[in-house]
């Protein structure tokens, strides 16, 4: 129980930690920097629309919201989870680089910015949600290694 409150709140952190993450680059760019920053309305779109505070927010949290749920299921059917659900997240990360990269009428700057934003995002994500990896103790190695000959 202690177990699976502690990897809760663990993972709760980080949620928090990759929105606030992705808020701290927006704050960075737009209102110290003076960048306006702007997204497209869509793929393809040359209509943009301003990047608030509220968007980043929203969509950072949703899309940490989203991993962790993913994370969640995969536990439940896939072993080894920790895997494929990282080889997923970079999946989705470099689709997500799509708009950045392509998105019509972004300034130079604007695209930094974005891809910086999804890169924090991902950085806080990716090693932080799945469960750390437990070093096998001397005993296990040992065991394992007996079997093995």
């Amino acid at each position: 129980m202690a177990n699976h409150r502690s990897r809760l709140l663990r993972r709760v952190v980080v949620v928090v930690g990759a929105t606030l993450a992705a808020f701290g680059v927006w704050l960075i760019f737009d209102p110290l920097a003076g960048v306006d920053l702007v997204v497209p309305d869509g793929p393809g779109s040359d209509e943009l629309h301003r990047l608030t505070p509220e968007r980043v927010l929203a969509a950072a949290g949703v899309a940490s919201l989203a991993a962790w749920a993913l994370l969640e299921t995969l536990e439940r059917v896939v072993r080894p989870a920790r895997r494929l659900w990282t080889v997923i997240a970079l999946v989705v990360l470099v689709v997500s680089m799509a708009s950045p990269l392509f998105g019509v009428g972004l300034s130079v700057t604007n695209r930094i910015a974005l891809i910086l934003m999804h890169l924090t995002v991902a950085v806080v994500l990716i090693p932080g949600l799945p469960a750390p990896s437990t070093p096998r103790s001397a005993a296990s190695r040992e065991a394992i290694s007996t079997v093995d000959r």
